[in-house]
């Protein structure tokens, strides 16, 4: 069974946020195999030899340390390796303009008895960013969120 824990974001940054982050975890895995929906026919490749722009409005992205973690992920799914490290995938499509959403937590930190409660947000240019992980709560795991989260707050002029 191939399974993984979601984690999603909203964001208005765009893709060339998100080709930033695998810039910069290509860096920690120098091999990295990526396949891109709609480039080089979905087929896996070497990240550094590419580095394609990845489409604007829709994307998936499958990310993997290396060709044997590749080769494992069609057997045994999102799972953590020996390593402590697993495949991923990066999945992002621009939003509707409006989103009703639960919070969980208290946005305006008032300090006060909280319940939870539904709020709309409202704007343009958002993207929903799924990342399909092995687990939600690993090193790894944590540490791929946080990467991704870095690339998604730089400002646009930053973006290469």
């Amino acid at each position: 069974m191939v399974s993984g824990v979601d984690q999603v974001i909203i964001s208005p940054a765009s893709p060339v946020a998100l080709r930033r982050f695998l810039d910069g975890w290509g860096a920690r895995w120098p091999d990295m195999r990526t396949a891109v929906g709609g480039v080089l026919g979905s087929e896996f490749f070497r990240w550094h030899d590419i580095r394609p722009a990845l489409p604007d409005e829709r994307g998936e992205i499958l990310v993997a340390r290396d060709a044997a973690m590749n080769d494992d992920w069609d057997e045994h799914g999102y799972r953590l390796g020996s390593r402590g490290e697993g495949p991923f995938y990066i999945l992002y499509n621009r939003t509707p303009t409006n989103l009703r959403m639960l919070a969980l937590q208290d946005p305006l930190s008032l300090g006060y008895q909280f319940e939870p409660y539904e709020v709309e947000l409202v704007g343009s240019g958002l993207f929903l960013i799924t990342v399909v992980l092995p687990d939600a709560d690993s090193d790894f795991s944590t540490g791929v969120m946080a990467a991704v989260r870095d690339a998604l707050r730089e400002p646009a002029g930053a973006e290469s």
